[in-house]
């Protein structure tokens, strides 16, 4: 005889979900009907439906809903409070043995409750929680990076031993009603409240339940009113209040109720921690200076707390911003071991980095025929290196040259206006002698002479490691790269040319990267448009012309001071406005057409108000050699008229 515990007849429904609807009219239905369609069966799901002030048709939706499924739909409205008050006010009316907080603008595998419920019956004494993959859809596809955990064989995981596990949702994840009594989400919080929700209930037990086989889709938004997690940095309550209400928070309660801090605790905090270290500033008028310095310092304060294994284990984090973060664990730099061509980054015994390893961007390669040499520029990044001088080089042919140092800055390695790694800029010029020279970035550190090998290319430079027989015409020589050398071989006639042409057009049809073959069509069309190319080509982006007082300096400047034998086109939506009258000073060719995209190829100068104007070669690295070419010219804020005319000298 099947005795029934008082625990499942305490529950009407085997799930609950609780939906919280704010301003989601274009995707709720479609959230709602994901749950109606389960193979379940919808009338073993209760949905308490709670609109949180909606100020769009969500409320209406949600009423529709209960009128059609009476029997276990709820709806609650109140006034706008935030999530995290919405999903309480729909706690006290659980009536399911297992409970989901589904967001409304995703969506559930039709098969995700019977999976999850077949999933407890077996395993209903070992855990609380059950998690299930996350893929995107909408605006982006593939899957959440949190879905690591998949890979783990076990069913149930036991933290302990499995401590680099991240579950900080209550979307994808299901808990035994039982097992959250007396918890609510914290109204303080405005993001990672899931993350203190979860938390509060896998410390009972430690042990996560993982069900493979099914999906929650997490809808990455191409319409409709901005996420929260898209607009984050503008908020007051993503800094502070996260701090307070849950790093630390997390830590804490973690040592109040078991006498430690297990490291999956430290994990999930070192995890959502690891973002907050890219950001490179926090807006004044978001946050004013000293409570910027408050949570500047907090962070640290908080990374102090973390193990430094712990740190070291994080999976989406570069090494750049470990280094740092290891460094302000320990209040002190990393110890440096020699090695017979390196210098290594070392905690104990391990290895955490090495200059030789780390990275170097080769922006910029020309040709200048009255010197008869080649100028190179680009920057080395360097970090956990402090006091030291540093010397950047180039080893030619196996000899080193000693290269002038320029000062750069990279955003990506500053953290709320501290910088967190050096960035060594460079210039040099190489005299055109061999018929064969071989180059490669160096530095020189301590007496020692470091060779790099992790080459990166910038956009403007002309070649790159992307294809094999990819190659550049500069000047007397043909530029290629082979693993981290820039290889510069004399030109050897026509038919050599040729050849060479014919091996990379066969490669990149081969390899299928991207949109590469369609770029192929350039290329066959390059030449013969640049032989009916009689005169010096200027794109001027119509974006240059929208930005209040460019307009006239611009137009001012083409008027008196263009060269001559130069034509002036003007790229610009056809459809927009400024289309029409930019016309009337000159060119004006439609930025979506083919011929916009071979004129860029084509021109001398383009003139953009930022560099993501040649987006549309972004990702065509086919066609480095050619875009790569012409002097890009990014006009960002105020300049005088002299500054232009110096800019687009060419």
């Amino acid at each position: 005889m099947v005795q029934i515990t008082k625990a499942e007849v305490m529950y009407k429904y085997d799930f609950t979900v609780v939906m919280a609807v704010y301003n989601t009219e274009p995707f709720l239905r479609e959230a709602i009907d994901s749950l109606i369609g389960q193979t379940l069966g919808f009338s073993h799901i209760q949905l308490i439906l709670v609109d949180d002030g909606s100020t769009d048709g969500s409320g209406g939706i949600c009423d529709e809903f209960k009128i059609r499924y009476p029997e276990n739909v709820i709806v609650i409205h109140k006034e706008n409070g935030g999530v995290s008050s919405a999903r309480n006010a729909g706690i006290p009316l659980v009536k399911g043995k297992y409970l989901n907080y589904l967001d409304s603008d995703d969506k559930m595998e039709s098969d995700a409750f019977e999976k999850v419920l077949a999933f407890f019956e077996k395993h209903e004494e070992e855990t609380d929680v059950a998690a299930i993959p996350v893929r995107f859809f909408d605006a982006q596809s593939g899957e959440h990076i949190q879905n690591h955990k998949f890979s783990i064989e076990e069913d149930v995981v036991k933290l302990d031993e499995h401590p680099f596990v991240i579950n900080l949702s209550c979307s994808y994840s299901f808990f035994k009603t039982e097992s959250t009594k007396g918890i609510v989400f914290d109204t303080e919080l405005a993001i990672t409240e899931d993350g203190k929700y979860a938390l509060s209930v896998l410390l009972k037990k430690m042990k996560l339940g993982l069900v493979r086989d099914t999906t929650y889709w997490y809808r990455k938004r191409s319409s409709g009113e901005a996420s929260a997690l898209q607009s984050l940095q503008w908020k007051t309550y993503y800094y502070l209040p996260w701090l307070e209400h849950f790093a630390n928070w997390a830590l804490d309660y973690a040592k109040e109720q078991l006498g430690y801090v297990p490291k999956f605790v430290q994990y999930e905090v070192m995890y959502d921690l690891q973002w907050r270290l890219q950001q490179t500033h926090i807006p004044i008028d978001v946050l004013p200076l000293d409570e910027q310095a408050r949570y500047r310092e907090g962070i640290k304060g908080t990374i102090r707390r973390i193990d430094t294994d712990v740190i070291i284990a994080q999976r989406f984090m570069s090494e750049a911003h470990k280094v740092y973060a290891i460094m302000q664990k320990n209040g002190r730099g990393l110890d440096l071991r020699k090695t017979e061509d390196d210098i290594e980054l070392v905690y104990g015994q391990e290895v955490i980095a090495s200059i030789a390893k780390m990275k170097t961007v080769l922006e910029f390669l020309s040709f200048d025929k009255n010197t008869n040499s080649y100028s190179i520029e680009g920057f080395h990044l360097i970090y956990g290196i402090e006091n030291e001088l540093i010397e950047p080089c180039l080893i030619v042919d196996g000899r080193p040259i000693l290269c002038d140092s320029v000062k750069q800055t990279d955003e990506n390695y500053v953290f709320c206006g501290e910088e967190i790694a050096q960035m060594v800029g460079f210039r040099a010029s190489v005299s055109a002698e061999e018929a064969k020279m071989i180059i490669r970035p160096a530095l020189k550190i301590q007496g020692m002479m470091i060779e790099r090998t992790n080459c990166e290319y910038g956009f403007s430079f002309p070649i790159s490691d992307a294809y094999e027989f990819g190659y550049a015409n500069l000047g007397q020589y043909v530029a290629t790269v082979h693993e981290n050398d820039i290889v510069l071989t004399r030109k050897r006639g026509l038919a050599n040319a040729i050849i060479l042409e014919k091996s990379f057009l066969n490669e990149v049809w081969g390899k299928k990267l991207g949109s590469a073959r369609k770029g192929i069509a350039f290329r066959l069309l390059y030449p013969v448009a640049k032989a009916f190319k009689h005169r010096k080509l200027w794109v001027v982006s119509g974006e240059m012309t929208r930005v209040e007082g460019k307009r006239e300096a611009i137009l001012q400047f083409l008027q008196l001071h263009k060269p001559s034998r130069t034509r002036v086109v003007f790229a610009v939506e056809k459809d927009n406005y400024d289309y029409h009258w930019l016309s009337k000073e000159g060119k004006c060719i439609d930025v979506e057409s083919f011929q916009y995209k071979m004129l860029l190829l084509l021109c001398d100068v383009g003139v953009f108000s930022h560099e993501d104007q040649w987006g549309c070669f972004r990702h065509h690295e086919e066609l480095r050699n050619l875009y790569a070419r012409s002097k890009h010219v990014f006009l960002q804020d105020e300049f005088t008229k002299d500054d232009l005319l110096k800019q687009l000298a060419c």
